[in-house]
């Protein structure tokens, strides 16, 4: 979801029932400031951290991971975990968990070895790089 209004309805929507674990996606670009996240903070538990890109998902594309990071803080000020995307590859995570610190993170082209072939390798060897990060 990526409208704060829309969010905010999902959860109405489910009042009555279990409310679902809703995840925010935020496009990261030059000029996206941690506070983004306060409109959402009542809303979502997760924040999901993605480079802006011509598609919803898969561009390679990776964002400024120190802004990302200020968006991390304000994002666990408030309770929220993150989760991290954006052009991570099995030679660039270990970095990006290290910068961010994120709860999490999501791959999509960074394990293709071709157009929606996946490689078996390529996965082995990202979950290998992304958690041999040493966590404060």
């Amino acid at each position: 979801v990526e409208d704060p209004e829309l969010t905010a309805a999902l959860k109405d929507r489910y009042r009555a029932g279990p409310v679902p674990d809703l995840a925010q996606v935020i496009h990261v670009d030059d000029y996206t400031e941690p506070d983004v996240i306060d409109a959402y903070v009542p809303h979502v538990r997760y924040i999901h951290l993605d480079s802006a890109g011509p598609l919803p998902g898969g561009n390679g594309v990776t964002h400024d991971w120190e802004r990302s990071r200020g968006i991390t803080d304000r994002a666990r000020e408030h309770g929220r975990f993150v989760i991290l995307s954006g052009g991570l590859h099995a030679g660039n995570v270990a970095a990006g968990v290290e910068a961010v610190r994120p709860d999490g993170v999501d791959v999509e082209s960074g394990i293709r070895s071709g157009y929606d072939v996946y490689s078996q390798s390529l996965m082995q060897d990202f979950v290998r790089n992304a958690t041999g990060v040493e966590q404060p």
